[in-house]
């Protein structure tokens, strides 16, 4: 079988597992709509009332990037105890498939969960924000935006899981720095930042994703540009996939030779 037959054959076995599993999904998609209702709550409370509006598009974009990224990371890299708990990662290597685009295609679902908790989020956003909230001013920019945004997402998970098939921990456990990039680097653009905080916002990947997404959907200027913004996200997008793919190149390289570790659950 191609290789694309074989990466065809593993979303289509990642689509039936999810609708086996579909009350379970239900569940964590109602859950955490919620959860990010309540942090959506906290920037609207100390919102004036005259700037919801305004404010109420970034409030919903940052939303459906932090669900693109936290799903990934949930969903690929989280994921890797059952997968190596189950023995799959021997049964593929002895059929000369590597593990790789089997966690790949864990995005599949961590895509379709981001969509449902959009959706699940959007009648509440046109009530408190009005129509400004679907308004989109750049579609390229905005399809750019979450294109570069969900490559580094899936890169990223795609380096923990690597990580955790080498030392046996959880890539859920081994993810430190979604909490940052949300506060620092996607619920606020750099220009609202004190100078201390914005360079570290500027130094985190999923800021520039998140700035073209904002001008794509509110129009709202980006600090450095949208040329350089555009640039700088791509760049970053394709360094974060090399990375990812060389760490699983060195994880596999020690399977082969070690054997897999078992890698605990939570």
């Amino acid at each position: 079988m191609s290789a694309v037959g074989k990466f065809v054959t593993i979303v289509w076995m990642h689509v039936l597992r999810m609708w086996r599993l579909k009350t379970s999904y239900v569940n964590t998609v109602i859950n955490t709509s919620i959860w990010l209702f309540i942090f959506a709550l906290s920037v609207f409370a100390f919102t004036p009332a005259e700037k919801v509006p305004e404010v109420a598009p970034f409030v919903f974009w940052g939303m459906l990037m932090w669900a693109l990224m936290s799903y990934n990371v949930w969903f690929i890299a989280g994921w890797t105890w059952w997968f190596i708990g189950l023995g799959m990662v021997e049964e593929h290597l002895l059929t000369n498939t590597s593990p790789i685009p089997v966690l790949l295609a864990r995005g599949v679902v961590g895509v379709s969960l981001a969509a449902l908790t959009v959706l699940v989020l959007s009648p509440i956003f046109y009530f408190i924000g009005g129509p400004a909230v679907y308004s989109v001013a750049h579609p390229a920019y905005l399809g750019l935006g979450l294109a570069t945004l969900y490559v580094m997402a899936a890169s990223y998970a795609l380096t923990l899981a690597a990580i955790s098939f080498r030392i046996g921990v959880p890539g859920v456990i081994l993810d430190i720095t979604n909490f940052l990039a949300f506060f620092v680097g996607i619920l606020t653009p750099p220009t609202y930042l004190p100078a201390s905080l914005r360079a570290v916002s500027l130094a985190i990947p999923y800021t520039h994703a998140a700035e073209l997404v904002r001008y794509g959907a509110a129009g709202a200027e980006p600090l450095l540009g949208v040329w350089a913004e555009s640039l700088i996200a791509l760049a970053l997008a394709a360094a974060m996939a090399g990375a990812a793919a060389a760490a699983h190149r060195l994880a596999l390289k020690a399977i082969r030779k070690h054997g897999v570790r078992g890698v605990g659950r939570m």
